[in-house]
């Protein structure tokens, strides 16, 4: 079993993960500074936004191999899609099915942690799980393919800045800052670049 949950770990890219642990981190440490903060929510906020960015990037793949199998097969250099991506679809070692699977239970998880956050803080934090998975799944899949038209990194600077951070402000503290507005516009710059 942990051979397994390592394998999906290597493939979801968690050496990415600092471009939204860092925002999610910064927002916990100015969520500290308020009255109705809380530790508990907080974790669960920082293991959604884990489980969100794994799931996301699985996702990616999918959306990748589905529309360019050919030119990632080929390691073309004209494929708009980094080199060597999606070698364990390539190699056999796992099948389309099989990785939608992963991006469910992965996924399934970001939503028990969003369900709690959503039971303590309320509607908003729905609305922010909601934008920010949109915008993560049209990233490179259905219904806009954002990535393929130019729009990648300005959405992930969206998603990893403000989206990102204010959403685990929220889910910490229970407001909404111009603050943290501020902060995650600047944090937002930074990840994409």
């Amino acid at each position: 079993m942990i051979e397994v949950i390592r394998f999906w770990l290597n493939n979801a890219r968690t050496t990415a993960l600092p471009q939204s642990l860092m925002p999610a981190f910064l927002a916990v440490c100015m969520a500290l500074q308020t009255e109705t903060f809380s530790i508990s929510l907080s974790v669960f906020a920082i293991l959604g936004v884990i489980f969100v960015h794994l799931g996301a990037n699985l996702t990616d793949d999918y959306f990748d191999y589905k529309k360019n199998r050919e030119s990632i097969q080929s390691h073309n250099s004209i494929s708009p899609i980094r080199k060597g991506k999606c070698n364990y679809l390539l190699s056999g070692k796992v099948s389309e099915k099989q990785l939608v699977k992963a991006i469910l239970i992965i996924f399934t998880l970001a939503f028990v942690m969003g369900g709690i956050i959503f039971a303590h803080r309320g509607i908003v934090i729905l609305y922010f799980i909601l934008i920010t998975g949109f915008l993560s799944v049209s990233y490179s899949g259905y219904p806009l393919h954002l990535s393929y038209h130019g729009m990648g990194e300005l959405i992930i600077g969206l998603i990893c800045g403000p989206l990102l951070m204010s959403g685990v402000f929220y889910a910490a503290c229970g407001l909404i800052s111009k603050d943290v507005w501020i902060v995650s516009s600047v944090v937002g710059l930074l990840v994409a670049n």
